[in-house]
């Protein structure tokens, strides 16, 4: 039996395409664009869903692979999927070698955490210690994402449907931050050519970031950064990086992120 397992979601995007530990991470099937962002003060379902049996099953034959499991989610910000996981694992009897981790991020933001944990655990850092590890490394993670699909955000519960209506008619299109489990609302924009402003500025507020990267869910978006210079002329790891389908699925056929990594985050 193997000693370690990362398990991770498939809204996850990986900052490179080998790393050290690959062979110890799985990915749980998941469809995000059927699950609905959960109120804090709502109580886990009293039923299992059609999602949870699979999930449930799909942990069960990895509890028999490894000794431990480690669970990176993406932020339950964003979706159900950590509120189902906690349901089976409530349901399993909350074992102790099962830890469920909320990244409070996704996408290359995910991917930088669960490659760390990756190769913590190949080299034989222990469980609670890789837990310790990651969780001092969430605030050195940061988000803006651009969501101008309305319509699917009133369909998440983040907007009421009246207001998705008016912001189309006033042509209004919000920039979020993720940031501690807030979903936070920074500016409402007019154009791509705000959208563009905003992020530039805010990658120029890092000196130099581990990671930085542009996620579209549609290639075409005119959003695109000048380059992968920071305002004090040092170079950045910084990517274009097309959004996988689960995560346009959840945030919109138009949706554009930028994830910054700042240091040696994990």
């Amino acid at each position: 039996m193997q000693r370690t397992c990362i398990l991770t979601d498939n809204s996850v995007q990986f900052t490179q395409s080998a790393y050290m530990g690959q062979d110890l991470v799985k990915v749980l099937p998941f469809s995000h664009n059927e699950s609905k962002k959960i109120k804090n003060d709502q109580k886990y379902p009293l039923s299992f869903s059609f999602q949870e049996f699979v999930l449930r099953d799909f942990l069960a034959a990895l509890i028999l692979e490894f000794e431990n499991i480690l669970i990176i989610t993406l932020s339950g910000t964003l979706s159900v999927l950590p509120v189902y996981l906690q349901n089976i694992l409530d349901f399993l009897g909350k074992p102790g070698n099962i830890k469920l981790f909320n990244s409070r991020t996704t996408s290359i933001g995910l991917g930088v955490l669960v490659e760390k944990a990756a190769e913590l655990a190949s080299i034989g850092v222990s469980f609670g210690e890789i837990d310790s590890l990651l969780r001092r490394s969430i605030p050195s993670i940061y988000t803006l994402l651009y969501l101008p699909d309305l319509e699917i955000l009133a369909k998440a519960n983040y907007l009421s449907l009246s207001q998705a209506v008016v912001g189309d008619m006033l042509e209004i299109q919000p920039v979020f931050s993720l940031e501690n489990e807030c979903f936070t609302p920074i500016r409402k924009v007019h154009s791509t050519r705000q959208v563009l402003e905003i992020f530039q500025e805010f990658l120029d507020e890092f000196t130099e970031p581990y990671f930085a990267a542009l996620v579209k869910a549609n290639k075409q978006s005119p959003v695109i950064l000048k380059n992968g210079m920071n305002s004090s002329g040092s170079e950045s790891r910084y990517r274009n990086i097309p959004m996988v389908s689960s995560l346009k699925d959840l945030l919109g056929p138009n949706a554009v992120g930028l994830f910054v990594a700042e240091g040696e985050s994990a």
